[in-house]
């Protein structure tokens, strides 16, 4: 007979217990349609509603997501009862096992709080069971999945709680998933975000190449297939001479930063048609949090940059004239020398005297204190990349 008060059958038998994993597994994943999967949960554990709740007891703060409650009541809930009596009581319980609201506080008792007033009556709600999840509860706060039960669903509480328990172990994997998702999709948004701030062609992407992200000089460069193609969404040289390059440098700085040694390496890219060799920048990221479809060992990222020091608009020399108090011209030589010109050819192609490239060309030695065109290689193309 107990089975009689576990509310609407005919939802129930709909959301079986397999049926209500997989959708619990698929909302963690896509990050969407939680209301109806808390609404599945409440369907097949027996209870009105059911929420998915973190209470912040230091900022008064709460957010949740509702199943098949009055979404209307959320703002009320979330700015005056995030340290209710209830959840304060949940912190002391252990994770992953059901607590029955009635155990931490009584009906009398509840029905006397503000919470009762505000949001369990308009809804003729009477009880509760809480599964409290690991990484959310602590002395200063608790969160975790819990139901919600009316006064004819509250006298088989315990049915209620012992089919919430079934779910327990499948319900704390999906919010760890969910979690995990989040934070993926956090961080590769702040690297996806300064990646596009960057002036120079810029890509995120994964040890063995598959591309993640680009800014728009990066797409304009791979438009124009200068240097760069992609091919299955791995970014490789558009000669078989550039990918061995990009293939070594990939491997040298994940390698260092393994190490960790100083990881950011430039590299030379041969155009291979007459023109000066643009320069490879690569900078090892953090690693991405587990992710669904790359596995949960994604590994470490890569920033790649691509700078061309020889454009009239090369950042480097805005960098060099910040950053090392020379003048223009010094700076358009320092470029161009830079970029792998003899001194003629930058004389050739700033149409001035060889004689005065050679001047610009040692004051420049002499401000930022190199002695040869190999450190002025390196240090106009990492200025490049950060200029």
């Amino acid at each position: 007979m107990a089975a009689a008060y576990l509310g609407k059958p005919a939802r129930m038998r709909s959301h079986s217990y397999a049926r209500t994993i997989d959708l619990l597994y698929a909302a963690a994943v896509h990050g969407r349609d939680w209301p109806a999967v808390l609404s599945a949960v409440a369907d097949y554990v027996g209870a009105e509603g059911a929420m998915l709740v973190r209470h912040d007891f230091v900022t008064g703060k709460a957010n949740l997501v509702v199943g098949r409650l009055r979404a209307d009541l959320n703002d009320s809930y979330m700015r005056d009862h995030a340290a209710n009596p209830l959840a304060v009581g949940i912190a002391g319980r252990s994770a992953g096992r059901p607590a029955v609201g009635s155990s931490i506080l009584s009906r009398d008792r509840l029905r006397r709080t503000a919470l009762y007033a505000d949001i369990f009556a308009p809804q003729k709600l009477e009880e509760s069971v809480s599964l409290p999840h690991a990484s959310l509860t602590h002395a200063t706060a608790s969160g975790g999945l819990g139901v919600v039960l009316n006064a004819r669903q509250a006298e088989a509480v315990d049915t209620v709680a012992a089919r919430l328990g079934r779910l327990a172990p499948h319900i704390a994997r999906a919010i760890d998933l969910m979690l995990d998702v989040e934070a993926s999709r956090a961080r590769l948004h702040r690297l996806e975000a300064m990646a596009m701030a960057l002036p120079t062609a810029a890509f995120i992407l994964l040890a063995d190449g598959l591309l993640l992200e680009a800014n728009a000089a990066g797409e304009a460069l791979l438009a124009k297939g200068d240097c760069l193609r992609l091919e299955a969404r791995r970014l490789t040289g558009a000669t078989a001479a550039q990918d061995a390059v990009l293939a070594r440098l990939r491997h040298a700085a994940l390698s260092r930063a393994e190490a960790e040694a100083p990881a950011r390496l430039v590299r030379a890219l041969p155009r291979g048609d007459g023109r000066p060799a643009c320069f490879a920048i690569a900078t090892p990221l953090p690693p991405l949090p587990s992710s669904v479809l790359l596995g949960r060992d994604a590994g470490p990222c890569l920033l790649l940059q691509l700078a061309d020091p020889t454009a009239p608009d090369a950042p480097g020399i805005a960098a060099l004239q910040r950053g090392f108090g020379l003048t223009s011209a010094e700076a358009r030589v320092a470029a161009l020398v830079g970029a792998g010109l003899s001194a003629p050819q930058a004389a050739a192609r700033l149409k001035v005297s060889a004689a005065t490239t050679r001047t610009h060309l040692a004051h420049v030695f002499d401000k930022l204190g190199i002695r040869s065109q190999r450190e002025l290689v390196r240090l106009c193309a990492l200025l490049d990349g950060g200029g």
